[in-house]
């Protein structure tokens, strides 16, 4: 068996560990968003629980719209890792973790660039959950219905 067969990690180990990170970042930090954007809406959203209510439904009405960046982060993650490692490569940077600066940014670029257009209609979605409740199809179908999920992210807080 080769000497850097044992030294280097497999690749694969790269896109779980990025999975599991970005699964951990959505159940962590998804209360505090849907706080946020019930905050933009002036803290009118549908979706937010009355304050009377059990603890527990208020709670669950923080979660409201996680399935779908919960779903789809470990895939971004991996879409991420790949595309960016691919790109550096490109730019002629050697295997590993040095490149040049304008390499590592021109490659961050050019992945959050191609990476945008797949995840803008799950953040949509999200955004669309946690601004007028519902279910996951029911939120899909409003949107689709008021134009698709790539209609920008303004609008899909109106729920007339």
């Amino acid at each position: 068996m080769r000497e850097d067969a044992l030294s280097s990690p497999p690749r694969w180990l790269g896109l779980v560990s990025g999975g599991i990170a970005g699964a951990t970042g959505v159940l962590v930090g998804h209360a505090f968003d849907t706080m946020k954007v019930q905050a933009q809406l002036g803290g009118a959203s549908p979706a937010a629980a009355p304050s009377t209510a059990p603890l527990p439904q208020r709670i669950l009405a923080l979660y409201r719209g996680i399935l779908p960046p919960l779903l789809t982060t470990g895939a971004v993650r991996a879409v991420y890792f790949a595309i960016f490692e691919n790109v550096k490569l490109g730019l002629g940077a050697p295997p590993g973790d040095t490149a040049p600066l304008q390499t590592v940014l021109l490659a961050a670029g050019v992945t959050g660039c191609s990476v945008a257009p797949l995840t803008q209609p799950f953040v949509a979605l999200k955004i669309w959950q946690q601004a007028n409740g519902g279910t996951l199809a029911a939120a899909s179908a409003a949107m689709w219905s008021r134009g698709g999920l790539f209609r920008l992210l303004p609008s899909v807080c109106d729920a007339s």
